[in-house]
């Protein structure tokens, strides 16, 4: 008798576990899902968000030290997810020294995201940096953009 009563035990817990196991992975599915989607009623039209971003000059300030780049600002576009993307990208002493972002339609939520790249490329002095998760379109977009730019100051 006893034994007949262990194994309803036994078997009530592990159907328990099963059922929190079962429930927590659809939550955390339902969390994955949501997080990556875009909801319409958090999009906001945000044409010319300017944002600027600058990283200190190194000690050599002469033309042609650093990335090899030629001094000077130069602008560039690309598409993000709701239009083009416009950046000025200062380059001094041939290191990447400054990134304003001068005109987007991107969704505020998604782009401010996406502007963290910014600091990336500053710090890497390359913009062989990883997007943004939840923000991917706007990060390719500013990348693509100060790529452009680099384009004209090599």
């Amino acid at each position: 008798m006893s034994r007949s009563i262990n194994k309803k035990k036994n078997k009530k817990v592990v159907e328990k576990k099963t059922i929190v196991s079962i429930v927590g992975s659809s939550l955390a599915i339902l969390l994955m899902v949501t997080g990556c989607s875009i909801s319409k009623g958090s999009e906001q039209n945000t044409s010319n968000v300017t944002t600027e971003s600058s990283q200190s000059e190194s000690p050599n300030n002469e033309s042609g030290s650093g990335s090899g780049y030629k001094d000077g600002t130069y602008t560039g576009s690309a598409s993000g997810f709701k239009g083009d993307v416009t950046v000025n990208v200062v380059v001094s002493g041939g290191n990447i020294s400054n990134i304003k972002i001068e005109s987007t339609n991107d969704d505020r939520e998604f782009f401010q995201r996406a502007e963290s790249v910014i600091d990336e490329i500053l710090n890497s002095q390359s913009t062989d940096v990883s997007v943004v998760s939840g923000a991917t379109y706007s990060s390719n977009g500013i990348i693509d953009a100060v790529n452009n730019a680099l384009e004209s100051a090599k």
